[in-house]
C-alpha cells in the first residue's frame, strides 16, 4: 500500500474540509436563490420566485448562522406579500 493521503489522519483538517463544503453549498445556493429572485422581480415569475424561495431554504440549511441569508429570504417574502411566511422563516 501507498503513503496515506496528506491530511487523511488529520481529523481538525477532516473537519474544516466538511465545513468548508457546507459553507461553499450555502453561498451556492445562496447565489442561486439570489439570481431567481432577481428573476421573479423582474419577470413577475411564480416559477422563480419558488426556486428563489427553495434555494435560499437549502443555503440556511446548510449554514444556519448565516444570517443574511436569513434576511434575504424575508425581504423577499415580504415583497411577495407573504407576510406569515416571513414571520415564520424569521423565528425558526
Amino acid at each position: 500500500m501507498g503513503a496515506p493521503l496528506w491530511g487523511q489522519n488529520n481529523p481538525k483538517l477532516l473537519q474544516q474540509t466538511a465545513e468548508s463544503k457546507q459553507k461553499a453549498s450555502a453561498y451556492y445556493h445562496f447565489a442561486l436563490g439570489h439570481l431567481h429572485a432577481e428573476l421573479a422581480r423582474s419577470y413577475r415569475s411564480q416559477d422563480d420566485f419558488q426556486k428563489a424561495v427553495d434555494h435560499y431554504r437549502k443555503a440556511i440549511e446548510a449554514d444556519p448562522e448565516a444570517e443574511f441569508i436569513v434576511g434575504e429570504l424575508t425581504d423577499l417574502l415580504l415583497q411577495a406579500n407573504r407576510w406569515r411566511d416571513a414571520v415564520q422563516e424569521n423565528e425558526a
